[in-house]
């Protein structure tokens, strides 16, 4: 009975909008991660494993 009870509850649950910090950490970590992965590929370029 209490997965019937907890399916009806998470139907019920509407979705929250992201807060404008939370928004500001994802773009942050997007960025941070995209510029990291450009260095990587750059140092294995120029610099590649013998």
């Amino acid at each position: 009975m209490s997965d019937e009870r907890l399916i009806e509850e998470l139907k019920q649950n509407e979705a929250e909008p992201f807060l404008p910090i939370e928004r500001t950490l994802v773009r942050v970590s997007l960025t941070v991660g995209l510029v990291l992965l450009v260095v990587l590929a750059l140092i294995n370029h120029f610099l590649p494993a013998a």
